[in-house]
């Protein structure tokens, strides 16, 4: 019986380890979960370039039509220079790579790096 009685739960500085802990993981998906959301926009973004008349765009269109898929979602930081449309042959490739830097605190970044890769047969 003296054992159970001597048992009372968690010290101040376990509650403080604890709280430490789980506000770390809080700040963490706060951050980089808008930069998650967008890369599941450009997903769908590139899913929806399955149209039977993309076989007959130039790369400028299929460029066009991914930058209006952008603003539709609101996906606005992506460089220009990481989206690659290119046509070899009868095939049409779309590559999107690119990487984001989110501060955490102090002198601590999260690199987050993304990349979709996107090709269909040309007719």
């Amino acid at each position: 019986m003296k054992l159970m009685h001597k048992q009372q739960g968690m010290t101040l500085a376990g509650w403080l380890f604890v709280f430490v802990v789980g506000g770390f993981a809080v700040l963490c998906t706060l951050k980089m979960l808008p930069h998650y959301l967008d890369d599941m926009s450009i997903g769908r973004v590139l899913k929806n370039l399955d149209r039977p008349d993309i076989g007959s765009a130039s790369p400028n269109e299929i460029r066009d039509l991914i930058s209006r898929g952008f603003q539709v979602n609101s996906i606005r930081d992506i460089p220009n220079d990481a989206v690659k449309v290119k046509r070899q042959g009868g095939v049409v490739n779309v590559v999107i790579n690119y990487e984001k830097r989110e501060h955490l605190l102090a002198n601590i970044y999260v690199v987050l790096t993304f990349e979709h890769n996107w090709n269909t047969q040309t007719k």
